[in-house]
Order: structure tokens, then sequence, then C-alpha cells
């Protein structure tokens, strides 16, 4: 009979998850807010409790990663563009009320992840980082008249979060991610 093909059970190795990258990136953004106010003196005044808004995020980062074994550890940068991600709290109905909104302009994210490669392709991770958000100012109407504004401080502080990440090939990954 015909010889054995000695190269027929060889099968190429999987591509290494190590190197860097840059990305382009879009998503959901929300926003989930305790408020309140206070004094000394008679203490809490009024507290606000699961406002929230939702809207669209686009974005670009950079990384890079070793691979050792299953686990892949890397460092990235990211940032991010809101859009339509307004915040908004009516006190009474909007025509005779008191309305207050703003909204998510930017922010950016410095951190490092740590995943485990189920499959050569997939990859489940975990991340922490320090970020900075940047809102619009606030602003506040009262019986449709204009009450005032006020600049937002930037908001400085860490994500923690966890995602999948699956190669799809030609250099084109996609993954889906929560932070908090």
């Amino acid at each position: 009979g015909p010889a054995a093909d000695p190269l027929a059970n060889i099968t190429a190795p999987a591509k290494s998850w190590s190197g860097c990258y840059v990305a382009v990136h879009g998503g959901i953004a929300a926003m989930d807010t305790k408020a309140g106010l206070s004094h000394p003196s008679p203490g809490t005044i009024i507290e606000l409790d699961g406002i929230s808004a939702t809207g669209d995020l686009y974005g670009a980062g950079a990384g890079c990663e070793v691979q050792m074994g299953k686990v892949v550890i890397g460092a990235f940068g990211d940032y991010d563009k809101f859009s339509n991600a307004e915040w908004n709290l009516n006190i009474l109905p909007s025509s005779a009320g008191v309305n207050f909104t703003t909204s998510l302009d930017h922010q950016w994210s410095v951190g490092a992840r740590v995943g485990y490669l189920v499959t050569p392709k997939t990859l489940f991770y975990g991340l922490a980082a320090y970020t900075q958000l940047e809102m619009n100012a606030f602003s506040g109407t009262a019986g449709g008249t204009p009450i005032g504004s006020l600049a937002m401080p930037t908001f400085k502080g860490w994500q923690v979060g966890g995602g999948v990440e699956q190669r799809l090939g030609g250099g084109w990954f996609a993954k889906g991610e929560y932070r908090y």
C-alpha cells in the first residue's frame, strides 16, 4: 500500500497571547449613583438612591501581555468618550418641579489584568485599574426656568472587573467586560 505521511498527525502550535496591542472599542455605559445632602445639624436633609443613566461609549486602548502556560498577565491603558449618557433627577413633574441634569463626558484608566486560558482561544480574566472620570456641568431648572449650573469635580478612583476575550483569528479579538 501507499506509504503513510509522517506529517499527517502534527498540529500547529497555538498562537501565544504574548505581545503588545492597540484596540478600538465601543459599548454601553451605565451609571448608578447614590447621593445625599447633609448638614452637621440637623443631619441628613435629602438622600437619593438609584439615580441612573445609560448611554453609548467609544474609545481606544493599548497594552502588553505575557503568556506563561495557561496564565496571561498584562498592563493596559484606555480612554472612553461617552455619548447620550445623561443623568436626570426630577422633583415633582418636570413642568412645575425642579430638574437637575448632568452627563458623563470621558474617562481614562490604567491597570493590569490576569487571566486564565480555558482554551487556546478563550481567556477569562480579572482586572484592577486606576481611573479618572469627567462629567459635564450639573445644571438645574425650576418650572422650566434655568436656576444655574455647577462645574463637576474630576472623579478619581479604582475599578475592578472581569471579562472574557475570544481570539477570532487574523489578529482580531472580541471581548465582553464589566467594570465596577
